[in-house]
Formats: structure tokens, sequence, C-alpha cells
């Protein structure tokens, strides 16, 4: 299955509660959004092909490892942003 959210449903049977989803970032230019997307992705599933509880199908763009030493910051910024 291609959708992430999708195959989360099937799978768990879970329901989507849309109208409490928020945004934890967002950027005008499309590269830069497919780079804060990858950090991200790589932040909450570290590890290739461990998605954790993310409804990702893939872990996005490349994000070289370096990036990794962030993790801690970008979830510590994601949690003060009132989620």
């Amino acid at each position: 299955m291609k959708n992430g959210i999708a195959a989360h449903v099937k799978e768990t049977g879970h329901m989507i509660k849309w109208g409490e989803a928020k945004y934890i970032d967002q950027h005008n230019y499309y590269a830069n959004r497919k780079m804060k997307e990858g950090i991200y992705i790589h932040t909450y599933a570290p590890g290739e092909g461990n998605l954790g509880n993310l409804m990702n199908n893939d872990l996005g763009s490349y994000i070289d490892p370096i990036w990794k030493a962030v993790n801690s910051i970008v979830q510590n910024t994601v949690k003060r942003k009132d989620l």
C-alpha cells in the first residue's frame, strides 16, 4: 500500500483524528521543506528501515548521518511548540 496512513488504519484499526492533527513545521521552499521532513523522520524513526510509530512508508530524503547528533535538540524543539 502506497499511503502510510491508510496502511496504518488497515493494520491497526485505529481511526485518525483529523480534527486534532497539527503541523510541527513548515517552509515555503520545496527543497527546504523536504530536508526538514527528512530530519524529522530520521529523528523520530532512527535507523534504516525502522519507522517506529511513524506512518511514513519511507525515510524521506537522504539525510547525512551527522544529523543524528541533533536528534534530541529537534525532539525538544517540537515538544516546545505546544502541540
